[in-house]
């Protein structure tokens, strides 16, 4: 988690080569100063402890003193224009300042911000519709699919995925990643579509997913969870998604007695089976442990038996409020990187389980967009955290 932050005093000193320089050099001048005027004033101490020794620079110490003096305060005010250093105000300013977060209430403009590019604008989904079928919102998943196969962030998450496990990177089997990836960012725990992991000692079936899903009217879902279900529930609505999507050897996997998680499988061309492991929770999972992950071996469970049982119809329905949520959610986050998404959902579990109050979660949100401003980080995930503080903040009173 984040550390607690003064205020909205968010700084980064992570001091890089330039700054490391002027803090060597301040420190051996310092030192320098110190020593000359050691030697220059303290002639008793000089003959107790050192037998009368004679300086030798003693006829120039005051020339010493004074050019160490002066290239020191140069040097100081040098390091304190750095743009990463920011001393902190005499009063921190209000957690709501603009200064901090500009674009909540006032527009950028190529006046204020000449780099600045708002996200794009969202299209709404389902339009002049109550109901969503499940084929409809499969469907709708398929498009933007197709757009975010488009973007060079994923055709290189891509690339590193099918190095790890020497594949060749055929098309079909890019947009199977997409696909996978994609429904494992939505409906893991504290995901994209807000799912809450809990014991429930239910089957291990998605049904009860649906059914509270399909009670779920109006809108506002950014901020509370859409559905409560465990380990092995989620596991299973993985697998229907990527059925509904035409990924069909997709099964359970229990790294654990009492734990069960989402596998993907499929066959290289030398004909050997390649088992993608999808932690849909964090249960016994590390930091680190993301879609592909490592932290079990995939082939500990002898067989993972295909996904076939169809817990919902294609025409089933559920209401258009959280159909939209779902696709609003895809195109706010989806094209951002897998380690942004898992710090966005660490927030949110803390969050569901009021371990924190939404206001930290705002501003740790605040503090993430910040610094990824600050470093440069991709247009999609400064996007992102656009979009996830502005969904939490409208709960700030």
């Amino acid at each position: 988690m984040p550390r607690a932050h003064k205020g909205c005093e968010i700084k980064n000193f992570h001091f890089k080569k330039q700054e490391k320089t002027y803090l060597s050099l301040i420190l051996y001048l310092v030192f320098t100063l110190m020593k000359t005027e050691f030697y220059n004033k303290s002639s008793i101490i000089n003959t107790i402890m050192f037998n009368n020794f004679r300086n030798p620079f003693k006829k120039n110490t005051d020339i010493y003193f004074l050019a160490a003096s002066v290239i020191t305060l140069a040097l100081v005010v040098g390091f304190l224009s750095l743009p990463v250093f920011r001393l902190p105000s005499a009063s921190p300013p209000p957690c709501r300042n603009e200064s901090i977060f500009p674009f909540r209430n006032q527009p950028e403009t190529p006046e204020n911000s000449p780099r600045y590019k708002p996200p794009p604008p969202l299209s709404t989904p389902f339009p002049d519709r109550e109901k969503v079928t499940v084929k409809e919102l499969a469907e709708e998943i398929k498009k933007r699919v197709r757009t975010l196969s488009l973007l060079p962030s994923k055709k290189e998450e891509f690339s590193k995925f099918a190095g790890k496990h020497k594949l060749a990177p055929t098309e079909k089997l890019y947009f199977q990643y997409i696909k996978a990836s994609l429904m494992y960012e939505a409906v893991t725990a504290e995901g994209l579509w807000n799912i809450q992991s809990q014991i429930t000692d239910e089957e291990p079936r998605s049904d009860k997913i649906w059914e509270q899903w399909q009670n779920k009217n109006g809108d506002g879902f950014e901020t509370s969870p859409t559905a409560i279900a465990e380990c092995d529930e989620i596991g299973s609505l993985y697998c229907v998604l990527l059925n509904k999507m035409d990924i069909q050897s997709v099964g359970l996997f229990w790294p654990d007695k009492g734990h069960a998680i989402a596998c993907w499988k499929f066959q290289s061309p030398e004909g050997k089976e390649i088992r993608i492991l999808v932690p849909t929770t964090q249960y016994l999972w590390g930091e680190g442990d993301l879609f592909d992950s490592n932290g079990f071996d995939p082939f500990t469970q002898k067989v993972v038996y295909d996904y076939t049982r169809k817990d919902v119809d294609d025409s089933f329905s559920i209401p258009v409020g959280i159909a939209r949520f779902f696709i609003y959610q895809i195109d706010k986050y989806g094209a951002a990187n897998p380690s942004t998404l898992h710090k966005m959902r660490q927030l949110k579990l803390f969050y569901f389980y009021k371990e924190i109050n939404i206001t930290r979660v705002v501003h740790d949100g605040e503090f993430y967009l910040e610094q990824f401003r600050d470093d440069k980080q991709s247009q999609e995930d400064v996007w992102a955290w656009e979009h996830f503080v502005r969904d939490f903040s409208p709960e700030i009173e």
